[in-house]
Formats: structure tokens, C-alpha cells, sequence
């Protein structure tokens, strides 16, 4: 989504502006808002997943609309409700929130994008993760251990040998075993997650206000019990 995103703001970028058709340029909204959220099919982009999107809008009524490493100038005027972007003739809507702006159908695509103002409280990113990844935010403890077949592993390993902590940024840091693993990337699909391209093997299965870890690396194999 990301790529096909950028390929489409890219493509208009080379094209020749066309001037807007004149109206307000308010200067509380000059400045660098920066791509926090997207939704399209159903699917929600936070993360890196959207963050490579920027406007930057200065005064007069000018100002650059970057993708990547790409740049191209854009025109844009405001009322009291929305700010509108235009570029090559192609107008974009946004409704205007508390340092944010929505554009509901980026492009004619059917793209929803959020823009926060870089600095303001609605930039962090926290704000637009879905409610199941901000309920995995935070360092989970292990106080339990079986093996596969559920029978008490704590002979073999003691029982608080793991050590998970998520971050907002999709990364998690991994304590297991006195054996620190920092800044791998995780997700979630509903109540269970794993790890993403990783050579650790351990994903999770929320269980009321627990998660049931099951982590695989080597030789070792055990289910832990985690909470906050």
C-alpha cells in the first residue's frame, strides 16, 4: 500500500503546477506535518508503514509535498474546516483537527491519510496504533513456564527468564534468559502476534490481561506465562 501510495503522489509531483484558485492561507498552518496514519481496503498504516509522507506549507499560500526523497511544490488555501492542496490541477480536501489534517480520499483512490504537525502532541504516534497494539505497549514479565506438552518447565529454565518490551514503533526488546536481544519488529493480528523477520521464533496469544509466550530458539522450547 505504501509503495503504490507513493508511486501515485510521486507521478503527479512531476507534473507542472497549476495554480490554485486563490482564497486564505492562514499562517498558524505554515509548517511540517508529517504522514501518522493511513486506512485504506480496511487496512490501518502507522508506523513506517506511513511515515515516509510530508507537507511542508509555507507562507503565501506555497509550499512542497515530499514522498521519499522526492519533492514537488504544491499550492494551498484554507477555510475554517478544511485546507485544500493543489497540485497539477489536482485538488486534495483535509479536514482540519487539533494539529492535524485528514485528506478522507487522498488522490481519488479511496486513501484516508493523517497529517500531525511535527511537534505538536498529535504526532506522537502512539495516538493511531489500533487497540490492540497499544494494549501490548509497555514491559511484560514471565512467572510461569511449561514445555509443549504443558507440564512445569521450571527445572529447566526458572520461570522469569523472559522479558518483553513493546514499543510504539513496532520494535520489541527481548530479555530471555540473562541474554538481552534488542529492537526486533513485531505485529499483531487480533489477540496473537509475533515476531517479524527474525531468526527468534516467539509469538504470543492474549489471555484476558496476560500473554501466553511461546518462544523457540536452538534447542529451547517453552510456553511463559507474562503480565505487566
Amino acid at each position: 500500500m505504501k509503495k503504490i501510495l507513493a508511486m501515485i503522489i510521486t507521478g503527479i509531483m512531476a507534473l507542472s503546477l497549476v495554480s490554485c484558485g486563490g482564497g486564505p492561507a492562514d499562517e498558524k498552518f505554515v509548517g511540517k506535518w508529517i504522514s501518522v496514519a493511513g486506512e485504506s481496503l480496511g487496512i490501518t498504516l502507522t508506523g513506517e508503514d506511513i511515515d515516509d509522507f510530508e507537507l511542508n506549507l509555507e507562507s503565501g499560500g506555497k509550499g512542497t509535498m515530499v514522498v521519499d526523497e522526492d519533492k514537488g511544490k504544491l499550492k494551498w488555501t484554507n477555510d475554517e474546516t478544511t485546507l485544500t492542496i493543489t497540485v497539477d490541477g489536482e485538488e486534495m480536501v483535509a479536514t482540519i483537527g487539533e494539529d492535524t489534517l485528514v485528506f478522507d480520499d487522498m488522490l481519488g483512490m479511496g486513501m484516508k491519510i493523517t497529517f500531525a504537525l511535527e511537534g505538536s502532541d498529535a504526532a506522537n504516534p502512539e495516538n493511531y496504533l489500533p487497540e490492540e497494539v497499544k494494549a501490548m505497549i509497555g514491559t511484560w514479565n514471565s512467572y510461569n513456564v511449561t514445555d509443549v506438552l504443558g507440564d512445569d518447565a521450571s527445572a529447566e529454565i526458572s520461570p522469569e527468564a523472559l522479558k518483553l518490551t513493546f514499543k510504539a514503533d513496532y520494535t520489541v526488546d527481548v530479555e530471555y534468559n540473562g541474554e538481552s536481544i534488542p529492537g526486533l519488529t513485531w505485529s499483531m493480528l487480533g489477540d496473537w502476534g509475533s515476531l517479524d523477520d527474525s531468526d527468534y521464533s516467539i509469538s504470543w496469544d492474549v489471555v484476558g490481561e496476560e500473554i501466553e509466550v511461546t518462544y523457540s530458539y536452538g534447542e529451547d522450547y517453552f510456553i511463559f506465562s507474562c503480565k505487566k
